[in-house]
């Protein structure tokens, strides 16, 4: 079957900034997410003797449209944002209740409407510290396509986080980091996450005129198990995956001069759809 389809992505970013300390910026733009190999492979894996899983050949990529207006002050920014998005590419589960058997497939389930207020604020008042802080209150809208008997989802939700940098000397060539996030419950047609959080740190020395770097750091330090929940014909399925922890040690110098790059920051993180 030989498929012809002809779409326009524009994208559009316009910034006005005054004073030197305040800023206005919006932007408009699109995006299609295309489905990856395994997703489009139809072959039938076998998890277990009563659960398998197989690709769909016939997916759709999805599409997406998203508007931000943000408002910059000194080193706080606070931003608004909307993301439509269709044909999302999810994961479905049945049961068939003779035979016990579960399949799990991939299909265009549904579609998303993202509402977002996200706050974030630059702290570096003291020589010794500094620390980032985002955060974000946002709902998401999720309806199934047709031929799905699921039902529609309207979730409201929060996510925070803080990356701090502690400096034990006036050159800032030994540094400690600790971040954390944490992130309230998602749910959409398909299934629903509860809250987690995480939290890492780690420590650097820097040496060579801080171009040669020697750091460690310690990930999932603190860490809530990532659980996913999923019903169908009145089972729920809950799939509860235990945190990795990882003692990373490594060694890095920089070759040539540092580029100044300040990239622009977009406030819509269409990771949560």
């Amino acid at each position: 079957t030989r498929n012809n389809q002809f779409d326009l992505f524009p994208t559009a970013f316009l910034n006005y900034s005054w004073n030197g300390n305040n800023s206005l910026s919006m932007s408009i733009s699109s995006r299609i997410n295309r489905p990856s190999y395994v997703d489009i492979n139809p072959f039938t894996t076998y998890i277990d003797s009563h659960t398998i899983q197989s690709g769909n050949s016939q997916l759709l990529p999805e599409k997406s449209y998203a508007i931000e207006l943000g408002y910059t002050l000194g080193n706080f920014s606070l931003s608004t944002s909307a993301v439509w998005k269709n044909r999302v590419i999810a994961s479905y589960t049945q049961t068939d209740k003779s035979t016990k058997i579960t399949t799990i497939t991939i299909n265009n389930i549904m579609k998303k409407q993202l509402y977002s207020v996200d706050a974030s604020y630059y702290f570096d008042k003291v020589k010794w510290f500094d620390s980032s802080i985002e955060g974000s209150i946002y709902m998401i809208n999720s309806n199934p396509m047709s031929g799905y008997n699921l039902e529609n989802i309207k979730q409201t939700s929060a996510f925070f986080y803080i990356n701090n940098n502690i400096y034990f000397n006036s050159t800032k060539t030994l540094v400690a980091n600790l971040w954390g996030q944490f992130q309230t419950k998602e749910k959409d047609v398909v299934g629903e996450s509860p809250s987690r959080y995480r939290i890492d740190f780690g420590l650097k020395y820097l040496l060579c005129n801080k171009k040669l770097s020697i750091g460690i750091e310690y990930q999932n330090m603190l860490a809530s198990h990532e659980k996913s929940i999923i019903k169908s014909n009145g089972i729920t399925y809950i799939y509860d995956y235990k945190p990795y922890r990882v003692l990373n040690i490594s060694i890095s110098y920089q070759f040539g001069k540092k580029l100044n790059v300040h990239p622009k920051k977009i406030g819509i993180n269409t990771n949560r759809l």
